[in-house]
């Protein structure tokens, strides 16, 4: 790009006919509902008068909003009701995100999305403009050529294969039991509210139940079918380039260098079906979504430990893993029984009122059996899962400490398995209560910068004197030179 080119731009003109049809579909929503409920066609009108209005600070929003590339940095100027002036370095630039909704494919243009280095404005990025192909690709290889990042050619892309593959059917299942495991429990609960509804000729309830099996299970499976649709994952030198999406297409790439930590995830179906998905931790580069970064959809176990071998080298080293001490038993052993004392006391009035409650009129024997035994079956069970999560997370819980990696194991249903770099741990706390401090056991709690901003990563009970390894080794290294501040620009 020549100084001549450098801006100031606007935004194109399909942005004010996106945000217009998205505001006249809503408004009319609105309208339609309150005149089918006998609203005056009064309301009508005002809608209109309402559409117009907002169509005016659509226009002016757009004509007045513009970026300027200069040698260092971009402006950003906002100069409508208010000024606003914002100055981004490039230094600061994390990733430069292109994404293409149904409007972009429409006008054959492409929406930028510049996200910085950040733990508080991480998953929002620092400005959106919307460029015809050509130019937005102009001023990326632009920004690019002005950070630490070189970038990976978007017209090349097709000249890269895909270091996995995915059917669609692949891409369905991996929506449907990449669930987290406790939404997939409580979606089957109003599933089952809703059948139930139909037999006992209810329906506010069977409306309910269907709504909220729609919130936890049939929304969150669409999105993620959507969002991972067409999913191409690549490695060019030391750029790692991911591309997905049906009806809003997405692209971007970041250095190997800026991975925080990997994150290999079975949830409990996946589980079953031995498969898991690889995820990596990196600052600034989602620009559509809070969801940690996919490297791979579900795939068999060995095929996803493969894959860390085959794309990122760098992260395939062994540490060895221990186990907790028969002190943790101990003590989780003691704080649940703490727990189920605490419960028992807050339970038992309602669990004794509603046992011994007269027979409701139009009840059977058996529903209200049901309805008494409820509370007492439901402090049982929790009473029990206290003394189970315990033992499984003395079972199943692990970390280890390399020489500059560290590695934990965590989760019941939903596990995961983290790598993590010294260098990238912002906040390490080694923390306990009463009875932990007793049997000589903490938590280490690590905080790293993530997608989403602030992410932590908490291991399970361990001698508190091995835990506090962690921060002494993070300070080690910056003491003696191991931590290098070009390599960890964040």
């Amino acid at each position: 790009m020549s100084d001549a080119v450098k801006g100031p731009y606007i935004n194109h003109p399909i942005v004010i006919v996106k945000n217009l049809t998205i505001t006249v579909l809503v408004l009319a929503i609105i309208a339609f509902g309150m005149v089918s409920d006998g609203g005056s066609y009064m309301i009508a009108v005002g809608m209109v008068a309402l559409i117009a209005l907002l169509a005016f600070f659509i226009v002016m929003f757009w004509k007045t909003t513009s970026i300027e590339f200069g040698g260092q940095d971009f402006t950003v100027r906002r100069n409508f009701i208010s000024r606003k002036t914002k100055v981004v370095p490039y230094y600061r630039v994390a990733s430069v995100n292109i994404t293409r909704n149904i409007f972009d494919r429409i006008a054959g243009t492409e929406t930028l999305s510049f996200n910085v280095n950040s733990s508080v404005n991480a998953a929002t990025p620092e400005a959106c403009f919307s460029f015809k192909k050509e130019l937005a690709d102009e001023i990326r290889d632009y920004v690019y050529s002005r950070t630490f990042h070189t970038g990976s050619e978007v017209d090349r892309d097709e000249e890269h294969e895909s270091v996995v593959s995915f059917t669609p059917a692949q891409v369905v299942v991996h929506s449907i039991i990449s669930q987290p495991t406790w939404q997939i429990v409580w979606a089957g609960i109003f599933l089952a509210i809703a059948v139930v509804s139909i037999f006992m000729n209810s329906s506010g309830g069977l409306m309910v139940g269907i709504l909220m099996f729609a919130v936890q299970e049939v929304i969150p499976v669409v999105s993620v079918l959507l969002r991972y649709f067409g999913f191409r994952m690549y490695r060019d030198e030391d750029t790692i380039c991911l591309q997905y999406g049906a009806l809003h297409n997405y692209r971007t790439e970041f250095d190997v260098a800026k991975i925080n930590a990997i994150r290999l995830r079975r949830p409990l179906l996946a589980r079953m079906m031995h498969r898991s998905c690889l995820e990596a931790e990196v600052v600034g580069i989602d620009a559509t979504s809070t969801a940690t970064p996919m490297l791979c959809l579900l795939m068999p176990d060995a095929e996803a430990e493969a894959l860390i071998k085959k794309v990122l080298p760098e992260f395939d080293c062994k540490i060895p893993e221990v186990s907790p001490p028969k002190a943790a038993w101990k003590t989780m052993l003691c704080q649940a029984v703490v727990f189920d004392a605490i419960l028992v006391t807050v339970a038992a009035w309602p669990c004794w009122t509603i046992w011994h409650m007269d027979m409701m009129e139009g009840v059977g024997d058996v529903l209200m059996a049901m309805i008494r035994a409820a509370p007492v079956v439901l402090t049982i069970l929790t009473a029990a899962y206290a003394f189970w999560r315990g033992w499984r997370s003395y079972l199943l819980r692990r970390i280890g400490l390399g020489e500059d990696k560290m590695v934990m194991r965590n989760g019941l249903l939903d596990r995961e398995w983290v790598m993590i770099q010294y260098d990238r741990i912002q906040i390490s706390k080694i923390s306990g209560d009463l009875i932990s401090r007793h049997f000589g056991v903490s938590h280490c709690t690590v905080c790293l910068l993530s997608t989403t901003g602030s992410k932590s990563i908490k291991s399970g009970y361990f001698p508190t004197e091995y835990l506090e390894e962690v921060p002494a080794i993070v300070q080690a290294r910056i003491d003696d030179g191991r931590y290098d501040p070009e390599k960890n620009p964040i």
